[in-house]
């Protein structure tokens, strides 16, 4: 639900009843808060981490503190007079009610988490949510919508959602067809990674998209490195990829015309958008409060306040000391746990998706985002109690 609920709702409504209201995305949230705090209740005899746990330990100390501190801005922070409070209360409710509650549910039923299932249920809602997605384009007349712009769904379901939701489908579409033994249903896996593929490269998100073919590259290249021939093979493939990226863009300009350009331009031109500037500024406020950061806000805009990278975002919120352990426990150890668990098949999902959205916050975000707080964490829940679940707890 963490992880695809909202957007299955909204692809659904969009397509049943049209354009829905703020009002639906508030009741989702609300549901979502409650079944957050019903998973804590009943799992509420693990709420403390064992030792050595120290990914999921720092996890929950670094969403306490970054709280603390839209708390504390607030109060007395440097936009506490300039930002109306109504906004500052809707970051609160999107990001400590909606986003870490959540999380801090997931790392409560840490013990209990079977990727498998996990994996069966999240296909089953990104199937979903990308079929209605492509029906809502189709009714509305805009499936060819890739070819002069960025596909964008409407509510709840931006460019950047769109990316988001077709490289999840395939990713879990691919844990499948890895590890289901069913065979019948191996072309609905196929089908799937077809449709997120499709969808992603539609959203004209470049950074995704080079998120998840880095990503399966790094997956290849050491999943393999049990079959030397393999690992050579893999390698050779990513070496002439690279080199002929140019030309293999150009070829994907004929068919995401959208997609293709401005990942040229970001080659050819080293075009960011603009996000160069918001991340030199972010830098020069964080030397400037190197200790106790600066805010969890770079600017006091409603939207796009972000520093558009989610190392610099906890550095400017809470400091460089801060900053420079989050860095290692949440970004360097992942790291290293994934290429370790890569070689098991089983792990596919958490390995690939943890590498997807440490890559994706280079550019984006990182504990505000959901995505990213639910692959860290399933990752450090396959790492320390394995792929198979645990007896599950009572409800009482």
């Amino acid at each position: 639900m963490s992880i695809m609920g909202y957007w299955c709702m909204h692809s659904i409504l969009g397509v049943l009843v049209g354009e829905t209201s703020s009002m639906v995305s508030i009741a989702y949230d609300g549901m979502q808060l409650m079944l957050s705090l019903y998973v804590m209740s009943i799992c509420r005899k693990d709420f403390m981490i064992e030792k050595g746990r120290t990914m999921l330990s720092f996890y929950f100390l670094i969403l306490f503190l970054y709280s603390l501190r839209m708390f504390f801005d607030i109060l007395i922070g440097p936009f506490s007079t300039i930002v109306p409070m109504g906004m500052f209360l809707n970051d609160i409710l999107l990001t400590v009610f909606h986003c870490f509650t959540a999380t801090w549910a997931i790392i409560t039923s840490r013990k209990y988490l079977d990727i498998n299932m996990i994996a069966s249920i999240l296909f089953l809602m990104s199937l979903v949510t990308v079929v209605f997605i492509l029906i809502g384009f189709d009714t509305q007349g805009l499936m060819n919508q890739y070819e002069e712009e960025r596909m964008d769904a409407g509510r709840g379901l931006g460019t950047l959602a769109l990316a988001k939701i077709g490289a999840v489908t395939a990713l879990v579409a691919m844990h499948l067809f890895l590890n289901d033994k069913k065979r019948f249903l191996k072309p609905f896996f196929i089908l799937s990674i077809i449709l997120g593929v499709w969808l992603l490269l539609g959203s004209g998100s470049r950074g995704t998209l080079a998120g998840l073919i880095l990503t399966l590259a790094v997956y290849w290249t050491f999943a393999s490195r049990h079959n030397k021939f393999l690992q050579i093979v893999v390698i050779t493939v990513t070496l002439l990829l690279l080199i002929n990226i140019v030309p293999l863009l150009i070829w994907l300009s004929d068919y995401f015309p959208v997609m293709g350009q401005r990942m040229l331009a970001t080659i050819l031109e080293n075009d960011q958008s603009g996000r160069e500037l918001l991340r030199n500024q972010a830098v020069q406020l964080i030397l400037d409060n190197p200790l106790f950061g600066y805010s969890y806000r770079l600017g006091v805009t409603e939207t796009g306040y972000s520093t558009h990278n989610g190392i610099l975002s906890i550095f400017l919120a809470l400091g460089i000391p801060i900053g420079l352990l989050f860095v290692f426990f949440i970004y360097v150890k992942p790291i290293v746990v994934a290429i370790k668990l890569m070689p098991k098949r089983d792990t596919f999902l958490a390995t690939t998706m943890s590498v997807l959205f440490i890559i994706n916050s280079m550019s984006g975000s990182s504990i505000t985002e959901s995505c990213f707080n639910f692959s860290i964490c399933l990752l450090a829940s396959v790492y320390y109690y394995g792929t198979k679940q645990n007896e599950r707890p009572s409800v009482v």
